[in-house]
């Protein structure tokens, strides 16, 4: 626009000279033409200067409009990116969080595991404890049995060498004492029939 006003007014102050008297030189309008000749020539220049601005105008906006649709579409796909991310960043915590119960539960189990070998531990060394003192009890059984196969051998052997002592002076053997004999239960009595004399019993009222 500011070069159309440009144009127009060097016309306008052209346009004087060109409607001079008679007397003016013909030189001086040869070389207003030629100066008129080369204004059109730039006028016709920066007219085409403009159509190609304005076609260039049409171009940058249609880049423009380009820029703008891919620039929203850079931003809906940052905007889902971002509610990704957050939706990520939840579900990591949330795996976080899970993982620190794990610790938590595993710390636990371990401590479990490690009182239940100490029970474990325990229990095995009073096993071996109750095995060495069944072993001594038994051993000591055995030994309590062979004294008392003994004593009972030495007894047998006493009670042969007095039944033979018997024997040999004609006495008679004395025979263990058997259980004590039991006394017969006595006899119930049959109960008395009652005589034809005899009144009955008075009824209870």
């Amino acid at each position: 626009m500011r070069t159309r006003f440009a144009i127009v007014a060097f016309l306008l102050l052209w346009l004087p000279l060109g409607c001079g008297t008679e007397e003016v030189d013909v030189a001086t309008a040869e070389s207003r033409k030629a100066q008129l000749r080369t204004v059109e020539s730039k006028a016709e220049h920066f007219r085409r200067r403009m159509e190609w601005a304005k076609a260039k105008e049409s171009e940058y906006r249609i880049l423009v409009t380009e820029a703008e649709e891919r620039l929203a579409e850079v931003r809906g796909r940052a905007l889902q990116l971002r509610q990704d991310n957050n939706r990520r960043a939840a579900e990591v915590a949330k795996l976080v969080n899970e993982g620190k119960a794990l610790d938590a539960d595993i710390a636990k189990r371990r401590k479990e595991i490690t009182a239940r070998k100490a029970e474990i531990q325990k229990l095995t060394q009073e096993e071996k404890d109750l095995e060495k003192s069944l072993k001594e009890t038994e051993a000591r059984l055995a030994q309590l049995k062979d004294s008392l196969l003994g004593v009972a051998r030495k007894n047998r052997e006493a009670l042969e060498k007095t039944k033979a002592f018997f024997r040999s002076m004609g006495w008679d053997i004395p025979k263990p004492p058997g259980p004590a004999p039991q006394k017969p239960a006595p006899k119930k009595a049959p109960p008395k029939k009652a005589s034809a004399t005899t009144p009955p019993a008075p009824k209870k009222k």
